[in-house]
């Protein structure tokens, strides 16, 4: 389903008990989808088992609005993201678009 990746990163959750739990979010390069609207493909298990796709107006936004998905899901479920020596993280920024 997913096409070249234009975003991915990879990091734990903190569970409630202290444990932490395997996270990782990769988003496709946005592509039209022949209904003068943009398609994003979105693959983050921890959130939802399936991948998924988000639609916008234009390829910046679909690939935008995937990208707050993620921030503001986690936000919503009150997740903390960390590294492997548990110190709190961001999700990065989308790189650069062409």
């Amino acid at each position: 389903m997913l096409e070249p990746n234009a975003f991915e990163f990879s990091a734990f959750v903190r569970r409630e008990d202290g444990s932490l739990a395997a996270f990782s979010a990769a988003l496709s390069e946005a592509r039209d989808s022949g209904e003068d609207e943009a398609v994003c493909s979105v693959a983050c298990p921890y959130l939802r088992a399936q991948p998924f796709e988000i639609y916008a107006v234009d390829r910046d936004q679909a690939l935008e609005l995937a990208h707050s998905f993620i921030e503001t899901s986690l936000k919503d479920r009150n997740l903390i993201l960390v590294d492997q020596a548990g110190r709190p993280i961001e999700v990065p920024p989308l790189p650069p678009q062409s």
